[in-house]
């Protein structure tokens, strides 16, 4: 029988909701961090992994791209 690796990384489903609310927080972190004048916009979530130790680590990829906001027009 085989199952994670006890303190290793095990995979998630891209489509689940909290790893979507996950990537909206990153992209939003990115974009604060960002000096680009556009908004850098989610294309896809191409892979995610967890590790659970003394809290959780999360490790997503994310594919993006610069869009057509502008973050200087409110």
């Amino acid at each position: 029988m085989s199952g994670p690796i006890l303190g290793g990384f095990s995979d998630l489903d891209v489509n689940d909701k909290e790893v979507q609310g996950i990537a909206t927080r990153a992209m939003t972190k990115i974009n604060a961090m960002r000096n680009g004048i556009f908004y850098m916009a989610k294309l896809k979530i191409l892979s995610v992994k967890q590790q659970v130790v003394a809290g959780t680590n999360t490790v997503i990829e994310i594919l993006a791209q610069e869009s057509t906001c502008d973050k200087t027009v409110n």
